[in-house]
């Protein structure tokens, strides 16, 4: 272990001369500071909206209240009811925005709403931030962060060869593994301890919005997890491709293809051909079958409505001029619309999930793929956090139509003790079990990787270091 440490503070020293340790350093610090302050601005931001959100429906509630209470016959008619559906900051968007800067956040349910029209309204504050992204930690570490590595430790074995180190140390008898390991760890703790600065203030600094903290600290250490999973990978890579015996600019040549394709190429060529095997239906068909039944839907409701008056004749509308006609005549379309439409509706979600069993299947290719959707399940800002909210919108959608509509049809008027009658939407979050069950695979997968590249590093080096035996001349 003498000779570990030794080497240790000789790579650190080593470093420090050639000042690409510091600048290594302060790179990754500056832009893992920078993202984790992108991320949290974003988290505040959602917050403060949701909060708007609430302040507005409570406003609004209140002045149908007063407007009752005044006397208004119009306001007290049910349709006039609304109830908001927020969506809540997810549980670390700090760490990785995902689709959560793009896909809507809120909506409203009312008497007269249908379900495939819940979430048209697309967050379009920054044309630029969505064709690129956010710089959040997540794309800081995936794709950034290698880059680091491979600048820091291309050159470890190469400067070995050229320097002689080698040979010394193979007549030594000195272990290659304990060297190689000492190396390693001096070098990746240049990246490590701004990682470890910026998951202690993640924790030190979380927002009002975290409901839990126990449960943002148990998806931190999964983070953490699978992010020093990545990183051991990408030092294992370069440890075994040291090994090849290639000079120095043949290492890095390599280092940096191997980044394209694992970073860039696989994930892109992953989600282009999920959607080419699964593409969703057109919007224009979803647009043009809503508009034909909402047509046929009227006439249909119309005749609902004279038999539902025919049965109650207490509720003829011409006889009372509380009820417009239309209203109830819209409220039943919206139903038959809703029916209509459900199973369009039902082929785009299914489509979506076609696509994501496919890149779930080719996550594996790339660790870099593993990564992001491991960092996506942990922040809360994947497809399946979304999914949930979307069912559970519609759901309430459908429950506020209904009380809203049949108090509308039996002549009921809004008061104060039936608006709190009305139900409310509180998101249910998926539980943490499920999180687990998403990124178990992944980290399991990123570790048996890194174990298994650095054992072939380890298995080559001494391969390499083993003296050559020449046959004596006849």
């Amino acid at each position: 272990m003498k000779a570990f440490w030794k080497t240790l503070l000789w790579d650190w020293r080593l470093l420090l001369r050639s000042r690409i340790g510091p600048l290594a350093a302060v790179l990754a610090l500056l832009m893992l500071a920078l993202a984790t302050a992108n991320g949290s601005r974003f988290a505040s931001q959602w917050a403060a909206q949701s909060q708007a959100a609430k302040t507005e429906a409570a406003e609004a509630r209140s002045q149908l209240l007063a407007d009752i209470a005044n006397g208004d016959g119009w306001a007290a008619l049910p349709f006039n009811a609304e109830s908001p559906i927020l969506l809540p900051p997810a549980p670390l968007v700090e760490l990785s925005n995902g689709r959560a800067d793009l896909d809507p956040r809120a909506a409203k349910a009312s008497t007269f709403r249908k379900q495939h029209e819940l979430f048209q309204h697309y967050e379009i504050d920054s044309p630029l931030a969505l064709a690129l992204g956010r710089f959040d930690l997540a794309f800081v570490i995936q794709t950034l962060l290698p880059l680091l590595v491979i600048a820091l430790g291309y050159g470890i074995l190469a400067e070995e060869r050229s320097l002689g180190l080698d040979r010394v140390l193979a007549v030594q008898q000195v272990p290659s593994s304990r060297l190689l390991g000492a190396r390693l760890l001096a070098r990746a703790s240049v990246l490590l301890l701004p990682l470890l600065l910026v998951f202690a203030w993640l924790w030190l600094a979380a927002g009002e919005h975290v409901p839990d903290p126990a449960e943002r600290m148990q998806r931190l250490a999964w983070a953490l997890a699978l992010i020093l999973g990545y990183l051991a990978f990408w030092w294992a890579l370069l440890a075994w491709i040291g090994t090849w015996r290639l000079r120095e600019g043949q290492t890095l040549l390599t280092l940096l293809a191997a980044w394209v394709l694992l970073v860039l190429a696989i994930p892109a060529l992953a989600g282009l051909v999920a959607r080419q095997m699964h593409p969703p239906p057109s919007r224009f068909e979803l647009i043009a079958a809503a508009r034909v039944q909402e047509i046929d839907g009227i006439k249909r409701g119309a005749a609902l409505l004279g038999d539902y008056v025919h049965d109650h004749p207490e509720l003829d509308t011409e006889a009372s001029a509380d009820l417009p006609g239309w209203a109830g005549n819209l409220f039943l379309t919206s139903r038959l619309v809703d029916q209509a439409v459900a199973p369009v509706v039902q082929d785009f979600d299914n489509a979506l999930a076609a696509q994501q069993a496919s890149v779930t299947r080719w996550q594996f290719l790339s660790p870099a793929l593993m990564l992001q959707r491991g960092l996506m399940s942990v922040a809360g800002s994947d497809e399946h956090r979304r999914a949930a909210f979307s069912a559970q919108a519609r759901a309430h959608l459908a429950d506020f139509r209904e009380r809203t509509g049949q108090m509308m049809l039996g002549g009921q008027k809004l008061d104060a003790a039936r608006l709190d009658a009305l139900p409310g939407f509180t998101f249910v979050e998926p539980p943490a079990q499920e999180v687990w069950q998403h990124i178990r695979l992944p980290l399991l997968v990123l570790w048996s990787l890194s174990a298994l590249l650095l054992l072939l590093a380890l298995v080559q080096l001494a391969r390499n270091r083993q003296p050559r035996v020449h046959a004596a001349p006849a």
